[in-house]
């Protein structure tokens, strides 16, 4: 008993040590300038973090549509060269092919005009467009 009552009684002076400690700590005030050009300075680092982001999404997405634009082209070339059922169906996917990517550059050039905090939104969209059409082409080139 009297084991337990010390071990209480000096877990007891520990925590109101340390509390006293924080206590001791000095505070930024709330109006100072200081607080304020920290906060200031915090969220330039984030926005331009964020902007950053947005600008790597960005080119990695110009850079996929780029090259499948490519290949679509590439299938393009192939129609000339096939004839009867084969073009029709090449046809078909070619121009199942050039909506999907008008809409997969829509939704880019949607991301490109959003600002940086509502850009995210959008981001899920235009990867889900991009490995649609990834998917298409590949089928095209089959």
């Amino acid at each position: 008993m009297k084991l337990l009552f010390s071990l209480v009684f000096l877990g007891l002076f520990v925590g109101l040590t340390a509390c006293k400690k924080l206590d001791d700590m000095p505070l930024p005030k709330v109006g100072s300038g200081e607080a304020k050009q920290e906060a200031k300075e915090l969220v330039g680092t984030v926005e331009s973090a964020a902007k950053k982001e947005k600008d790597e999404f960005v080119a990695a997405m110009d850079k996929d549509l780029g090259e499948l634009k490519a290949k679509i082209a590439d299938l393009k070339g192939e129609v000339t060269k096939a004839s009867g059922k084969a073009k029709v169906t090449l046809d078909q996917q070619i121009t199942a092919l050039d909506e999907e990517t008008k809409s997969a550059e829509q939704k880019l050039a949607d991301i490109k005009s959003a600002t940086v905090e509502t850009w995210k939104a959008l981001q899920a969209g235009m990867k889900a467009t991009l490995d649609h059409l990834k998917q298409s082409v590949q089928k095209g080139l089959k």
